[in-house]
């Protein structure tokens, strides 16, 4: 895993849901369907 990991359980729900979007933007949609 990448060194700059965002570790969600310290997030709080709508960080958690910016993240999710964030992360489809950046191409790993199937991470997020996996979680």
């Amino acid at each position: 895993m990448a060194d700059d990991e965002i570790i969600l359980s310290e997030l709080s729900d709508d960080e958690l849901v910016q993240q999710m979007h964030d992360d489809l933007y950046d191409g790993l949609k199937e991470e997020i369907e996996e979680g």
